[in-house]
């Protein structure tokens, strides 16, 4: 059966599920999306019923393109060597995110939070705090409210 397009993601008929295929993640070195990518691949795992690590990463890297899939080359270049090891889907997401997501992430969302002035309308500037929001998760309710 061929795929479609619904909600801009391609519903491919397969024997487990009619889920919607993940997202492609290429390798870009913002946090959101990186953020954005995980969630869809595991909401992926879960509609089909992949449990296990292994499975789990094995599918992953087929959604890994541009820099990222050039990464995953290398790393599975150096697992085959014994340099090192990607085991389970927790340590295979700590490396990508340890590759791609900036290590400042979180002070850089702070430094925007502090600018964060309102100038345009109210709903840009709504949009952008609940942005910045999402980029500080450890962020106490007290200190968002100030």
């Amino acid at each position: 059966m061929e795929g479609t397009i619904t909600g801009g993601a391609v519903m491919k008929a397969t024997p487990h599920s009619e889920a919607p295929k993940s997202l492609k993640y290429g390798g870009k070195r913002d946090p959101k999306l990186l953020e954005e990518f995980f969630w869809s691949v595991e909401c992926y795992f879960n509609a089909i019923g992949i449990k296990d690590d292994k499975p789990k990463i094995d599918m992953d890297v087929l959604y890994l393109c541009e820099n990222a899939a050039l990464w995953w080359r290398r790393k599975h270049s150096d697992i085959e060597k014994g340099i090192c090891i990607i085991d389970t889907w927790e340590e295979f997401k700590k490396q990508l995110k340890k590759q791609f997501c900036p290590h400042n992430a979180e002070e850089v969302a702070m430094k925007k939070l502090r600018g964060l002035k309102h100038v345009g309308s109210i709903k840009d500037y709504v949009a952008e705090f609940t942005a910045l929001m999402l980029e500080l998760p450890d962020l106490q309710e007290k200190d968002k409210l100030f």
